[in-house]
């Protein structure tokens, strides 16, 4: 077994908790590179679009992006695409079941704009896997997969608000 392998493993196997929390962190951490990507190929920050303070007010945008969505779009992003694949393909489905969750969560986003969908790719990709690992692990893989949505947008509209008050 290769580091990687065993790295993978160990996270497959994390208390929910501490699952949570090293998820997220890799939702941020792999969200790097194409940040950076964006950045060299010129997209300006405004360009990459995010939720509206302004238009909601602080309250409902938290309710909004910290609770609503994250359940809405588990079961839409993760559990529909990965439940049908399962469902239809006898064969690599689990993949398959990922790579057309992540398809369809980055899709959802492009609202905010085509940068914003990429930029998403990796909290999608680890959300479809959260949610393929806790069902092979017999655990509530439907909130597991809300808690690590939900926390990621915690920590980014606490980031975009810690840049206002600059």
């Amino acid at each position: 077994m290769n580091r990687l392998e065993k790295l993978y493993n160990d996270w497959t196997r994390m208390r929910p908790l501490k699952f949570i929390l090293v998820t997220t962190l890799l939702t941020i951490i792999l969200t790097i590179p194409i940040a950076i990507g964006l950045e060299i190929i010129g997209v300006q920050e405004g360009e990459i679009g995010r939720p509206n303070f302004e238009k909601y007010g602080i309250t409902l945008t938290l309710l909004l992006v910290v609770i609503i969505s994250p359940i809405i779009e588990t079961f839409l992003g993760q559990v529909l695409p990965i439940y049908l694949t399962n469902r239809l393909l006898k064969t690599k489905a689990k993949l398959i079941g990922i790579a057309m969750s992540t398809t369809l969560f980055s899709l959802f986003h492009l609202g905010y704009s085509i940068w914003y969908s990429i930029l998403i790719i990796p909290l999608a990709a680890l959300l479809a896997m959260t949610y393929v690992i806790f069902q092979d692990r017999k655990e509530s893989s439907y909130w597991m997969t809300t808690s690590v949505h939900a926390l990621r947008n915690l920590i980014a509209i606490l980031f975009t608000l810690g840049e206002k008050i600059k």
